[in-house]
């Protein structure tokens, strides 16, 4: 009997009319198929093997054979979507910063990286929708494009090719996600942030990038 909910996923797999000698094997068949099953379905949602536990009789840990008469194993399966927020915090570690003593506005550059799913601005905790496509993570500092080029001191390379791109590879180098670095033109995008016409009196969206200027940008790709 299996009961599958949506990501995170869990399946059920229960043994109340299995009995004899063979109950062991049955149940280690029963559980591989199922639960095997269940991984591929989610490894090609998520592009790598989600984090799981396996329950069985109450007992996290114990394998599906050991389940009692009448007992359920059940398998719980991670949300696909927790490498966001490690791309985040490799952004703030290497994004160059003002004096120890500078003010706030100082450290703009380190407060501007947006992530965008399918065209979308999406902050914390960075949970992804089930059918994503499309990741683009770039900086909303008009000093993006200079600190790039390696204007910057601290990041005489730049930030986002030489840093985070070859640091975001390796974290998602077991997964099917084609990662790249890029400079983008199209972020004429509507980010949520609005302002308000002088004119009309009306809120209307503040569009970023009106020049389309190439702006760098580390994107994630779910391979078709």
């Amino acid at each position: 009997m299996a009961n599958r909910l949506p990501i995170a996923r869990q399946v059920a797999l229960a043994g109340e009319a299995l009995r004899g000698p063979f109950r062991k094997e049955i149940l280690r068949e029963a559980a591989d198929t199922l639960f095997g099953e269940v991984r591929a379905s989610n490894r090609a949602i998520a592009g790598s093997n989600l984090q799981e536990t396996v329950t069985t009789d109450g007992v996290q840990g114990r394998a599906p054979e050991d389940m009692r008469v009448g007992g359920q194993s059940v398998l719980r399966m991670g949300r696909p979507s927790d490498f966001l927020p490690k791309v985040m915090e490799i952004l703030e570690a290497v994004s160059p910063r003002g004096r120890s003593n500078s003010k706030p506005e100082q450290d703009r550059y380190v407060r501007s990286h947006v992530v965008l799913v399918d065209g979308q601005e999406i902050g914390p905790p960075f949970l992804l929708p089930p059918a994503w496509r499309r990741i683009v993570v770039v900086s909303l500092s008009p000093y993006t494009r200079k600190i790039e080029r390696g204007l910057s001191a601290q990041r005489p390379d730049g930030v986002y090719e030489a840093v985070v791109f070859p640091r975001v590879e390796k974290l998602l180098a077991e997964t099917s996600f084609d990662v790249s670095f890029a400079w983008v033109a199209d972020v004429t995008l509507p980010f949520g942030r609005r302002r308000r016409s002088r004119q009309a009196k009306t809120p209307h969206r503040k569009i970023y990038n009106p020049s389309r200027k190439r702006i760098p940008a580390v994107i994630i790709q779910r391979a078709l």
